[in-house]
């Protein structure tokens, strides 16, 4: 009898475990993961030496299986803030990439070249998560031509909104948004689903999920979380919370 239920809980764990395997996670730095504002002195102070960050995506990322790359705007001499920011959320990234100094003609050749390196060298699949503030819609709607069967989404974090959203592209607001869609895809189970959604919701200072300099949506249908009836009553919660903190 003992040995058919250990052979059952092994069972049901190996098939949970297929059934929620990760994929690698490319993701920015600046405007996806961290918060930055706009381009005065206090502007570059937060892009280059804080530690702020999008409430909510350190936890998104913990809770995704596969590896994490970060691709950083910054240049390498900076690398030390970004290695200070991952510990002290207490990420393990595999990779921190940061540009070196002249090496590239433009920030498309450079992200290009940096995420086209990373999906060669491993037999992964990967999300690739950016925000509308540069070239990373651009990027990563070229890379997911080039890698069909190896991307298996791509988000971009509405920030600026001023652009459109590319076909096959999934904007989002905040972590929840990403973390309801994963799950949809049966890449994340609902309790880690719920716990990000909980952690944005329980957020007294908002500005954490909505910075000054980021677009901060006013009407219902601007939000990009995806409708399942598993989530409705936190979903319905987070879209009260966005409205009356964007209209406020």
């Amino acid at each position: 009898m003992l040995k058919k239920i250990l052979v059952l809980m092994a069972f049901i764990y190996f098939s949970v475990t297929k059934a929620f395997a990760g994929v690698s996670v490319i993701s920015g730095m600046d405007g996806t993961f961290k918060r930055t504002r706009g381009e005065s002195f206090r502007g570059f102070y937060n892009a280059v030496l804080s530690h702020k960050i999008f409430v909510g995506m350190d936890s998104l990322y913990k809770e995704m299986n596969g590896d994490l790359y970060f691709v950083s705007d910054s240049y390498n001499f900076m690398n030390f803030n970004a290695e200070e920011l991952v510990d002290e959320y207490k990420l393990k990234p595999k990779e921190i990439i940061s540009r070196e100094p002249f090496a590239h003609d433009s920030e498309f050749s450079y992200k290009y070249s940096m995420v086209k390196k990373i999906i060669e060298s491993s037999k992964d699949d990967f999300v690739l998560v950016g925000n509308d503030k540069g070239v990373d819609q651009e990027v990563f709607a070229k890379i997911k031509e080039e890698f069909p069967s190896r991307v298996d989404e791509v988000y971009i974090h509405v920030v600026e909104n001023n652009k459109d959203i590319l076909r096959d592209v999934v904007p989002y607001h905040t972590a929840f948004d990403i973390a309801v869609n994963e799950y949809s895809k049966g890449r994340m189970p609902y309790g880690k689903v719920a716990k990000i959604g909980e952690e944005i919701f329980s957020e007294e200072k908002f500005h954490k999920v909505f910075p000054l300099n980021a677009h901060c949506p006013r009407e219902s249908k601007e939000l990009n979380t995806k409708k399942l009836k598993e989530f409705d009553h936190l979903i319905s919660d987070i879209t009260k919370k966005t409205l009356d903190f964007c209209n406020g």
